[in-house]
C-alpha cells in the first residue's frame, strides 16, 4: 500500500551571506575591507524535527509563510536533499512538479531526458516508452525531441519537464507553486491534466498559498511555521484557522 512516513526529520545547510559571484569582484571586497575577510557563512536550520505519516488516499496540503521550509520538505521527500537527521520512508513511485527540469541533463536530447526522468522516478524503460509519443506531443516539442538540452529555451524546458509529471500517471504526486512564466496556454493545458491526475494518485501533496485550493482538494494540512510543524491533522479548517491567525497577529503587530 502507497504511504509515507517521516519521522524527526531535521535539514540543516550552509548558508553564504556575501558570496562572491566573481573572482574580480572577491578581490575587490578584500581590498575595500582592509584586506579582513568579507564573505561567512553559516549553518541554516532549514526543518526542524518534522514527523507526520501519510496513508493511501490522503491529499496533504502544506502551507505557512515564505522561508518556512515547505518546499524544503518537498525536496527531502523527493529524494533532492539528504536529511540531516531523521528518516523518510516511500513506498510507491514519485512524479513531481518542484524545480522543473532540475533532474534533466544537458548533453542529452529531450527524449533521452524522457527516459532518465522517468527511471529516476522508479518507472521501468517499458512503461516509459508506452508514454513516450504521448509525452513529445503534449509538450509540443517533437521538431526539438532529439536536440540535447542545453539547446532548449526556458520555456522549452518547462514543457518537457511539465509533460512528463503529468502523463506518466504516478502513485505519488508532489506539486510545488510552480506555474509560473513560460507559455500560458501550455500551462493551462498542463493545469488542466493535473487536475484530472490528482484524483488517480494515491497520494497528493502541494505546496499552496491558496486557502480555497487546500480546501477543495485537501483532507490533510500540514501548517510549518518557523521550520517546525505547527499543525498536521485532518481539520483542514483548524490549520487554515491557525495560520490566518499567526499571520494576522504578526500584521498587527
Amino acid at each position: 500500500m502507497t504511504s509515507i512516513s517521516v519521522k524527526n526529520l531535521s535539514l540543516r545547510y550552509i548558508k553564504h551571506i556575501n558570496r562572491p559571484n566573481s573572482l574580480k569582484e572577491s578581490v575587490i571586497k578584500y581590498i575595500l575591507n582592509f584586506g579582513k575577510p568579507y564573505y561567512s557563512s553559516e549553518d541554516f536550520l532549514a526543518l526542524d524535527n518534522i514527523s507526520f505519516e501519510l496513508k493511501q488516499g490522503d491529499r496533504l496540503g502544506i502551507i505557512g509563510i515564505n522561508g518556512a521550509g515547505k518546499s524544503s520538505l518537498l525536496k527531502v521527500i523527493t529524494n533532492i536533499y539528504p536529511p540531516s537527521q531523521g528518516s523518510v520512508k516511500v513506498n510507491g513511485r514519485i512524479s513531481s512538479l518542484i524545480e522543473i527540469g532540475a533532474g534533466f541533463d544537458p548533453e542529452l536530447t529531450g527524449r533521452e531526458n524522457i527516459y532518465l526522468n522517468g527511471l529516476i522516478s522508479g518507472f521501468s524503460k517499458k512503461e516509459i516508452s508506452a508514454k513516450l509519443n504521448e509525452i513529445i506531443e503534449f509538450s509540443g516539442l517533437a521538431e526539438f525531441i532529439d536536440t540535447p538540452i542545453k539547446y532548449y529555451s526556458t520555456g522549452m524546458g518547462l514543457r518537457l519537464g511539465l509533460s512528463i509529471a503529468t502523463c506518466i500517471n504516478p502513485e505519488i504526486l508532489i506539486c510545488d507553486e510552480l506555474f509560473a512564466g513560460g507559455d500560458l496556454n501550455f500551462i493551462e493545458k498542463a493545469t488542466n491534466r493535473l487536475n484530472q491526475i490528482i484524483d488517480q494518485a494515491h497520494i497528493f501533496i502541494t505546496v499552496s498559498h491558496d486557502n480555497g485550493y487546500i480546501r477543495e482538494f485537501c483532507n490533510k494540512v500540514l501548517y510549518l511555521k518557523d521550520h517546525k510543524v505547527a499543525y498536521f491533522g485532518s481539520d483542514v479548517e483548524k490549520g487554515l484557522n491557525q495560520y490566518i491567525q499567526d499571520n494576522h497577529t504578526k500584521q498587527t503587530d
